[in-house]
């Protein structure tokens, strides 16, 4: 929907949506977009616990003074690991109840520390134009560099068969693209067909023959999807993972309770003595903990404020 005013793209929608009474949202064109984006936040995390839409914040935003938690609704989506339709992850699904509350301009929120960002990787929007033109080659390239981090950096796989696991889904994101799927939309784990694909592709070193053909254009094409606007990273205590493209070295994975996917935070700047803040930076993929391995560990469950 386009809006001159930011502040349509929520208002155009309250004579459509049935929610807008539970919501507690009106039309009210006194109030900056910042404020109404941020009240509309607010009310799905504190009355509908929709802890998902935390998956549409990423940076930068078009609009200013919008915390970090806040998703900027006057930008175009993009792809997200969070699917409206089918739950494909449950990286924070347990039997702890998530207790967050909205304080002014600040989200506190129930999560777990999994780990710390280490080493920045390869993003799709690092190559260069040259390879940027032919899929095929950035692909070949991308995935030579995931290969050689997985190698060198992530304890968490210790045998071959592991690291190429990890290697070929993260690539992936772990889905599959289901072409008659409801809304077209990925509706599905990564199949044995993207693996193959995978294996003709990139592990062979040979062109894929007539029958291998479908299984590779299959999984470039998830593969081009996926990358979009994402960076790879390990972590130090030896995972693999990609999140967004403005991912830094010293960033925290987190998993946030009843959230489907982890999130990276960055400390505040803002930041006092003793009250802890974080700056949610976006949700991210990290193989080995998108179905609540890590939470089945016990990890201490912590309180973050989120800015």
């Amino acid at each position: 929907m386009d809006a001159t005013d930011a502040r349509d793209r929520i208002f155009g929608l309250l004579g459509m949506a049935s929610d807008v009474e539970e919501l507690g949202i009106r039309a009210d064109y006194t109030k900056p977009c910042s404020d109404i984006y941020t009240t509309v936040a607010a009310a799905f995390l504190e009355r509908q616990k929709n802890i998902q839409i935390l998956s549409r914040c990423r940076f930068p935003k078009k609009q200013l003074n919008l915390p970090t938690w806040v998703p900027d609704w006057s930008d175009f989506p993009l792809s997200y690991l969070w699917n409206a339709y089918f739950s494909l992850f449950s990286a924070g699904k347990c039997a702890r109840k998530q207790t967050l509350r909205v304080s002014g301009n600040s989200l506190i929120i129930l999560g777990a520390s999994v780990d710390v960002v280490g080493i920045v990787g390869w993003s799709w929007d690092s190559a260069i134009v040259k390879e940027a033109n032919d899929t095929t080659i950035t692909a070949q390239k991308g995935l030579g560099e995931i290969t050689t981090l997985v190698s060198t950096n992530c304890a968490a796989y210790p045998t071959a068969e592991a690291r190429e696991d990890a290697v070929w889904r993260t690539s992936i994101l772990d889905q599959d693209i289901a072409m008659l799927g409801k809304a077209d939309r990925w509706s599905r784990r990564a199949t044995p067909l993207m693996h193959s694909g995978f294996k003709a592709f990139y592990g062979s070193g040979l062109w894929p023959n007539a029958e291998q053909h479908h299984a590779v254009a299959t999984f470039v094409g998830a593969m081009v999807a996926a990358n979009e606007d994402r960076r790879y990273f390990t972590t130090r205590g030896g995972y693999l993972g990609i999140g967004p493209v403005g991912i830094r070295s010293g960033d925290l994975v987190c998993i946030i309770l009843d959230a489907d996917v982890p999130f990276v935070l960055r400390k505040s700047a803002a930041n006092g003595a003793g009250n802890a803040q974080f700056e949610l930076v976006g949700e991210c993929y990290v193989h080995g903990i998108m179905d609540g391995e890590f939470l089945r560990s016990n990890p201490e469950i912590l309180e973050f404020t989120l800015v």
